[in-house]
C-alpha cells in the first residue's frame, strides 16, 4: 500500500504486513518496510535500532549508507511477511 492508505486503514498495524526486512550486516539495525511511495522515495515501517520507532524512512538515505567494512543495507531475501503487531509481539531483533 502506499503510506496514504496505511494510515488511513484502521488497524493497519494488525493487518498490514511489513513486505521487505533491510538490515545492516556488520550492525545491529533492522527496518521493516510495510509501505513506500516511488515518487519521494519514502517509506513507512519499524525501525529496530537503538529502540523500536514507527515512522517514515528515507531510502536514498538509507541506500547511501556504508556501515562498518564499508558494507551496504541489505535485503532479507527469506524474510516471511509479518505485521507489525507480530514483530512486536515476538521481540524480533
Amino acid at each position: 500500500p502506499t503510506i496514504a492508505q496505511f494510515l488511513a486503514t484502521p488497524y493497519a498495524h494488525k493487518t498490514t504486513q511489513a513486505k521487505v526486512k533491510l538490515f545492516d550486516p556488520a550492525g545491529s539495525w533492522t527496518w521493516y518496510i510495510v509501505a513506500y511511495d516511488p515518487d519521494t522515495r519514502i517509506a513507512y515501517g519499524l525501525v529496530d535500532g537503538e529502540e523500536l520507532e514507527e515512522g517514515d524512512i528515507d531510502m536514498q538515505e538509507l541506500v547511501a549508507v556504508r556501515g562498518q567494512f564499508g558494507l551496504p543495507i541489505e535485503r532479507d531475501l527469506y524474510w516471511s511477511p509479518r505485521t507489525i503487531s507480530a514483530i512486536r509481539e515476538r521481540g524480533e531483533r
